[in-house]
């Protein structure tokens, strides 16, 4: 498990990954506050995967409640002045049971705690070392 998203991996199926290579440090938190501004989606989790970003940013965890095309999405990113080059793959991965949402909140801030302790070792190791 390397990203708080992989816990996830285990209680949904994964259909498909949008991505854009960037340079860009904030094209994915642009990514996901034009998604969260799009009708009918939801935020499961505040804060997810967006916890190193400015206190304004809602998440970058979203819940499609229906199937969104990437027409629409880059119709979204446009309408903000974004670049609109979404790239797809498709992954096919067997359908796991659905977990109780609290579970799944709670495995979250599990996995969080050991990454934030995990870069803060990374850190004091560094700094021992003269890095």
């Amino acid at each position: 498990m390397h990203w708080n998203s992989d816990n996830f991996r285990e209680h949904a199926t994964l259909c498909e990954v949008w991505f854009r290579e960037s340079a860009n440090l904030n094209a994915e938190h642009r990514w996901a506050q034009a998604l969260i501004e799009l009708a009918g989606v939801q935020v499961p989790i505040l804060k997810f995967e967006a916890n190193d970003y400015s206190a304004n940013c809602q998440s970058h965890f979203v819940y499609l409640p229906h199937s969104l095309s990437t027409a629409v999405f880059r119709t979204q990113l446009a309408s903000k002045g974004l670049p609109t080059d979404v790239l797809v793959k498709f992954i096919q991965e067997p359908n796991a049971p659905v977990q109780d949402e609290a579970r799944l909140e709670r495995q979250y801030f599990v996995s969080r705690r050991f990454l934030e302790l995990r870069c803060w070792a990374i850190h004091e190791i560094g700094a021992d070392e003269g890095h």
